[in-house]
C-alpha cells in the first residue's frame, strides 16, 4: 500500500498481493496510475484504490484465474467508484451461464488476440521503440474490454461514440488523456479494415475529439524564471561536481533536446563544422544502447553559446582523457534502456526539495525543460518547420518536409544563440 511517483511525477499505487499467491504465477504487486501530479489529491485517490483492491485480495474469485485476476484489476483501474466518488467497489465479474461464459470468453481472447497482433504489426515497421510499443499496448487495453462487450463485428459507428464518451464519463483524465486513447483504438480499427477483420471502418468519418479550453500554452508546464534560479543555485547544481547536472538540464533548456537524447550522447557526438567553427551534437541512435522517438528525431544541432561558456569543451576533454565513451555518467535502465531514468529520479528529488510550486501548485518536471524551449521558440517567432528540426519532429508540409534540406548550422546557432 505505498503511495509513489513516477519519473513523470505521476502518482501511482503500488500493492502487494498477499504472499500465498506468489507461487500460483500471480504478480508479486500491482500498480495502478492514480493519474494526477498533485499530492495531495492522489493520497485522497490512493485510499480508494488501495482499499479497493484489497477488497479484491479477500475474496479467492479474484484469483480463479491470471484472466480473471488481470480483469478484476482493469477495471479498478478505469471504475468511476475508484477516481469520481465512493460509490461501491468494483467486485469480480460474477458467475454467468456457461453458454454465456464461453461467448464472452472467445470474444476476449478473440480482441486479445488481435491487438497482440496489431502490436506485432507495429513491430515489423522498425520505427516503433518498445517503450512506445508498450504505452500502445496500455492505452488499447480499455479499449479491448470495450469492446468485448459487442465483439469486432458489431463494432459500429455508435459504439465507437460510445467508447470516447465511455472514457469520458468513467474517468477523469485530461482531454489530452482521452484523445490519445481514442486515437490509438482509430488506429487499431483502421488496422483491422486494412486486414479485411471489419469491412468498413466505424471511426472513419466521425470526429471525437475532446476539447480542451485551454490554451495550448497552459497544457504544458514550464519552468518560470525563479524556479530555473532555484534549480541552479542548489546544492547539487554547483561546483564541478554539479556541471554534469548543470549540462544535462541545459541541453534540454537551451537545445529542446528530450532527457533521453541528451543522457545517451556519446564523446564521439560532439563534432565541428570546422569551416565555420561551430560545435555541434550528433543526435542519432547508431551507438550501442541508443534510441531515439522517431527517425525525425535524428538530427544535429550547434551548441549555442551559453552551454559552451559552462566550460563544455573543458568537460568533453576531460571525459576523453579518462577513456569514457560516454559524455555523462549515466547509463541505460530498466527493461527499455532508458537513459535518463537515473537523471530524472535524481532531478525530481532537487526539485521537491529546492524549487519553489507555480502559482497553480504544480511543480515541473525534466520534460518541462523542452516544453520551456518550445515556448521560447514560440515567442520569438521561429519558422515552424526549423522549429521542427530542433525538436526533432516531423514537418509535414511537402515544401519543407519533402524537397527542403536540413536548416545550415550556422543559421539554427544564430537562432539558438538569440533564444538566449
Amino acid at each position: 500500500m505505498y503511495l509513489q511517483r513516477s519519473s513523470h511525477a505521476v502518482y501511482y499505487s503500488r500493492i502487494p498481493l498477499p504472499r500465498k499467491w506468489h507461487r500460483s504465477g500471480f504478480p508479486h504487486t500491482v500498480r495502478i496510475s492514480l493519474r494526477t501530479k498533485s499530492r495531495s489529491e492522489a493520497l485522497k485517490l490512493n485510499a480508494r484504490v488501495t482499499h479497493a483492491v484489497l477488497e479484491l485480495f479477500e475474496k479467492d474469485s479474484t484469483f480463479k484465474s491470471i484472466e480473471v485476476f488481470n480483469q478484476a484489476i482493469d477495471a479498478v483501474r478505469i471504475a468511476p467508484p475508484v477516481f469520481t466518488s465512493s460509490a461501491p467497489v468494483l467486485s469480480p465479474p460474477s458467475r454467468s451461464p456457461k453458454a454465456s461464459q464461453r461467448s464472452t470468453r472467445n470474444k476476449r481472447q478473440a480482441s486479445a488476440i488481435l491487438i497482440q497482433e496489431f502490436i506485432k504489426h507495429k513491430k515489423a515497421e522498425g520505427s516503433c521503440t518498445e517503450r512506445y510499443l508498450a504505452q500502445l499496448f496500455n492505452r488499447l487495453k480499455p479499449f479491448g474490454v470495450y469492446l468485448d462487450q459487442f465483439g469486432l463485428k458489431g463494432f459500429g459507428p455508435k459504439q465507437a461514440v460510445g467508447y470516447r464518451d465511455d472514457l469520458v464519463a468513467r474517468t477523469n483524465w485530461a482531454p489530452k488523456t482521452v484523445n490519445e486513447h481514442v486515437s490509438v483504438a482509430r488506429q487499431f480499427i483502421a488496422w483491422c479494415e486494412s486486414m479485411e477483420y471489419i469491412t468498413r471502418n466505424p471511426f472513419a468519418r466521425l470526429r471525437l475529439k475532446v476539447a480542451d479550453d485551454r490554451k495550448d500554452i497552459d497544457q504544458r508546464i514550464i519552468w518560470t524564471g525563479t524556479q530555473l534560479e532555484e534549480l541552479f543555485k542548489a546544492k547539487p547544481f554547483q561546483g564541478l561536481g554539479g556541471l554534469e547536472n548543470r549540462l544535462i538540464a541545459s541541453l534540454q533548456l537551451k537545445m529542446g533536446l528530450r532527457p533521453s537524447e541528451a543522457c545517451q550522447i556519446r564523446c564521439d557526438d560532439v563534432a565541428c563544422d570546422e569551416a565555420h567553427n561551430i560545435w555541434y551534437l550528433i543526435i542519432t541512435d547508431a551507438g550501442p544502447q541508443q534510441h531515439l522517438k522517431t527517425p525525425a528525431s535524428k538530427r544535429n544541432l550547434p551548441l549555442p553559446k551559453s552551454i559552451l561558456d559552462m566550460g563544455f569543451l573543458e568537460y568533453l576533454k576531460d571525459r576523453k582523457q579518462e577513456k569514457h565513451h560516454q559524455l555523462f555518467s549515466t547509463s541505460p535502465t530498466g527493461k527499455y534502456n532508458d537513459w535518463s531514468r537515473n537523471f530524472t529520479t535524481r532531478l525530481n528529488r532537487y526539485i521537491r526539495a529546492y524549487v519553489s510550486t507555480s502559482t497553480k501548485g504544480q511543480s515541473p518536471t525534466a520534460y518541462s525543460f523542452r516544453h520551456t524551449f518550445t515556448d521560447a521558440l514560440n515567442r520569438k517567432s521561429v519558422p515552424e518547420h526549423i522549429a521542427a528540426h530542433l525538436l526533432g519532429h516531423k514537418h509535414d508540409q511537402i515544401t519543407y518536409g519533402r524537397y527542403g534540406s536540413a536548416p545550415s548550422l550556422k543559421r539554427l546557432k544564430t537562432i539558438l544563440d538569440r533564444l538566449e
